[in-house]
């Protein structure tokens, strides 16, 4: 099979100032750095003229989650997005094979496998010469990649699964029913542990994936006020019960995170506006329809409004009928 992309030359490039994969690639997500190690790992030991590559793409593949490595005696290099995009789309989906083109000077043949390990697609074979001999202990090496890679990429995952778990309990301190991560940087839920079995929380927050990540960082600015007023953030039957800033942790590539604990309230929910929530928070705290008016900056008969409201959808007619329902259904 011919290509006619040149991908230009690596090898001397990977030999003088490639550096170590373990410590390479800071902006990369470590579970892809440690298993493109293992694979490029299994694939040494061959003879000095071939250079091994492994290739992963996560699930619908972008320029952030597609990432490549060549390894050139010993040492290893990012590779580059042109050669990335020629393997991946030279490559077969499943399987073993061999292309022709070249991926470093002088390397103009290509034995590669294709294999799914954990929602990612990886690439891994080596290149060589054409009038070089293969050695055929790396080439079975090769082509029995695939179960071996399959099994260390689901126990590096869970490994992983535990280290993030850990570092978000341990910023939250504790937490009710469920936990998440939402990348402030994409403006999305990054990753849920749920303890419920039914996965109330998981489903909740991922209806409106965007109202609740505006909802949780409105919660998150105005719990960091020096003087914070309250302030309600529930999505149908969940509430924010507390967050924590985690920075840009590796844990969650880097990206800005922010850390939240949930409770999960059983019976129906409620059927409250954003801003009608807010106003049964601040009464429910003790705030009078001219305070609640000052802090929302509304007008007092704009408030009385959304407390009939209120009364109306809860189906109570006082205000410390307010209190008790806005402590029973978690507002």
């Amino acid at each position: 099979m011919g290509c006619g992309h040149g991908c230009g030359s690596r090898t001397g490039a990977v030999g003088e100032q490639g550096d170590r994969l373990q410590s390479s690639n800071d902006n990369g997500c470590g579970l892809l750095n440690s298993l493109a190690a293992e694979v490029l790992g299994a694939l040494q030991g061959g003879r000095s003229s071939s250079v091994a590559f492994c290739v992963i793409s996560q699930v619908e593949p972008t320029r952030d989650n597609t990432r490549g490595w060549v390894s050139v005696y010993g040492a290893v290099a990012a590779m580059s997005e042109h050669e990335m995009a020629v393997l991946l789309s030279a490559t077969p989906m499943e399987g073993a094979g061999e292309l022709q083109f070249e991926l470093a000077e002088g390397h103009d043949e290509l034995v590669i496998v294709s294999f799914e390990v954990q929602a990612m697609r990886v690439c891994a074979g080596i290149a060589r010469r054409s009038n070089a001999q293969l050695d055929p202990a790396t080439v079975r090496r090769l082509r029995d990649l695939a179960p071996v890679a399959s099994r260390l990429g689901a126990l590096r995952a869970q490994c992983f699964e535990y280290e993030r778990r850990d570092l978000v309990l341990r910023s939250l301190r504790s937490m009710n029913d469920a936990c998440c991560v939402l990348d402030l940087d994409a403006r999305r839920v990054r990753w849920i542990y749920d303890l419920r079995e039914d996965q109330g929380c998981a489903r909740d927050i991922l209806s409106d994936e965007a109202t609740f990540v505006d909802m949780a960082e409105r919660f998150h600015l105005a719990a960091t006020l020096e003087n914070p007023m309250p302030y309600g953030a529930a999505m149908g039957r969940v509430t924010v019960v507390r967050t924590a800033d985690l920075g840009r942790p590796g844990e969650f590539d880097a990206s800005s995170s922010l850390a939240i604990a949930l409770s999960y309230f059983d019976g129906e929910p409620t059927k409250l506006s954003a801003r009608e929530r807010q106003i049964a928070q601040l009464l429910a705290n003790g705030y009078s329809t001219v305070n609640a008016a000052a802090i929302l900056s509304l007008s007092e008969n704009t408030i009385r409004t959304y407390v009939r409201r209120l009364y109306r959808k809860l189906e109570i007619t006082n205000r410390s009928d307010l209190t008790r329902k806005y402590s029973e259904l978690g507002l």
